[in-house]
């Protein structure tokens, strides 16, 4: 069975936060890849000049990211992900996901 987890960012008000963000996110991709945790779609919506982006990552287990993120303390890219999400996020929330039995990606 396909698990994910799914980043639901809001991003500060403006293009410039916009432009940080996804400049940004290519690292984040960058580091979460190199431990195996795979950006599966990114998405955005935009109401007025606020944005809102969804990250899917699959993931091996719901434990995965965590121990992504404690490897990957000594990446190159870490100092400057961190710093660039600080910088750009108003918010963000986590959702862990199952896939359903009816999903084109569920398998037992």
């Amino acid at each position: 069975m396909a698990k994910y987890m799914l980043a639901e960012v809001q991003i500060k008000f403006g293009v410039s936060n916009l432009q940080k963000y996804q400049e940004t996110m290519v690292l984040i991709k960058r580091i979460f890849e190199s431990e195996g945790v795979m950006l599966h779609h990114g998405m955005l919506t935009k109401a007025g000049r606020l944005y809102k982006a969804w990250n899917l990552w699959q993931i091996n287990d719901f434990g995965h990211v965590s121990r992504a993120m404690e490897n990957a303390v000594n990446h190159p890219d870490l100092i400057a992900a961190v710093t660039g999400m600080e910088a750009c996020l108003e918010a963000e929330t986590v959702h862990y996901l199952n896939s359903l039995s009816f999903s084109p990606d569920h398998s037992e």
